[in-house]
């Protein structure tokens, strides 16, 4: 044998070895994963079937439970969780791709930010599917993210497996449990609110109005004589505050004591109607609000002068008058009853900025009374002394 012979049988060998120890290689660090296909297989038909999400970073943990078409968040009472959140992190589980092995050995994982989540570990996070049972239909820990250009890719490992894998995809699930809510507790257009009654627990009352009908302007309904308001409109900080109250917490509100913690109550008159109320107590150093709504049939229109009956009478029919206002007032009962199914049972807390505004007392509202005048005492004041001229001669009898 040559020694050209020998010398190309011998880089075929190596050549041979060297594919060899790559699949090996390959198979070691779990190529398979559908060779590079979903990272959790079968997930897209069984996505159905979770009934539970466990999200554990750090020190947060959230628990996500699935009851018919509704998801709730265990570690807040139960309180309805985003259905569309949880459907689209769901949904970007299945479609996590993977782009190649990685590293199996323990001692790396905590470089691609893979290693067990604990209260000491602030970077991975695991998440846990579950079926109705219970069991687990995976358990992954999602580690660090890069980018590709446009491509977003994270380090993932799955629990049975000790390989990880560098994945295409998105996975933004937080921890902490506030973040699963629905922050809205009610949203008011401006033009709804009639009146505001306010109390407050030592016993202060006041109540706030509009200017006139077509004003969107609020005031004292009763500002006391010879005071005036700091500027038009001083009160729709507290007559607008439900133009959007959003919630930061919420717990059952068994857990909150309302009657030892009172700071104020409130009324919301609306137009329609409608009457929302709200209780607001200081506890656990938050502000927390209770609220529950209930319907008043309004007055009829008053009725106009002779001569706008008769323009009127032309356009108007009395019978459709009232249908279309009992129609009105048979929306307003059913929104109030679909409020009172949502609070029913829950206590809000909200931020401080938006108690500051409900908790504003009357004399807030008020300029400061005109400085009091002094006059120089003349000699036509009845308190001072009488001053005698001095005495003469004459005045003694001399």
């Amino acid at each position: 044998m040559n020694k050209k012979l020998i010398v190309l049988v011998l880089v075929t060998l190596v050549v041979l070895a060297a594919a060899g120890w790559t699949v090996r290689e390959r198979n070691t660090r779990g190529a398979s994963r559908a060779e590079y296909g979903a990272l959790i297989e079968g997930l897209d038909e069984r996505v159905n079937d979770v009934a539970a999400l466990e999200i554990i970073q750090g020190e947060d943990a959230t628990t996500l439970e699935r009851s018919g078409e509704s998801w709730s968040v265990v570690q807040r009472g139960g309180y309805p969780a985003k259905f569309e959140a949880i459907k689209g992190l769901l949904v970007k589980m299945v479609d996590l791709k993977v782009l190649e092995p990685k590293t199996s050995r323990p001692e790396n994982y905590a470089k691609l930010g893979v290693q067990d989540p604990g209260p000491d570990q602030a970077e991975p996070k695991r998440l846990i599917l579950r079926d109705a049972s219970g069991s687990q239909i995976q358990n992954l820990i999602v580690g660090n993210t890069q980018f590709r250009g446009n491509s977003r890719q994270l380090y993932v490992r799955l629990s049975d497996d000790p390989q990880v894998f560098l994945v295409e995809g998105e996975i933004n699930a937080q921890a902490d449990p506030t973040t699963w809510i629905e922050r809205e507790i009610v949203k008011l257009e401006s033009g709804e609110v009639d009146t505001v009654d306010v109390r407050h627990a030592d016993g202060e009352q006041y109540s706030l109005k509009r200017y006139d009908a077509s004003s969107a302007q609020f005031t004292l309904a009763d500002i006391p004589l010879g005071r005036t308001e700091k500027h038009e409109g001083v009160a729709n900080s507290v007559a607008t505050a439900l133009s959007f109250l959003s919630l930061e917490d919420v717990r059952p509100e068994d857990e909150v004591d309302f009657e030892a913690n009172a700071i104020a109550e409130l009324t919301f008159n609306l137009l329609d109607g409608r009457r929302v109320q709200l209780e607001l107590a200081g506890f656990d150093d938050k502000n927390w609000v209770r609220v529950r709504s209930s319907f008043e049939m309004p007055p009829k229109p008053a009725a106009p002068s002779p001569q706008e009956d008769e323009e009127a009478a032309e356009d108007s029919d009395p019978a459709q008058d009232e249908a279309r206002r009992q129609a009105e007032a048979e929306a307003a009962q059913e929104t109030v009853r679909a409020w009172n199914e949502r609070w029913e049972g829950w206590a809000y807390a909200i931020p401080e900025y938006k108690a500051t505004s409900l908790t504003k007392r009357s004399a807030d509202f008020l300029a400061d009374p005109p400085a009091e005048e002094t006059e120089t005492p003349g000699t036509d004041d009845p308190d001072l002394p009488l001053e005698l001229p001095p005495a003469t001669d004459t005045d003694s009898g001399d």
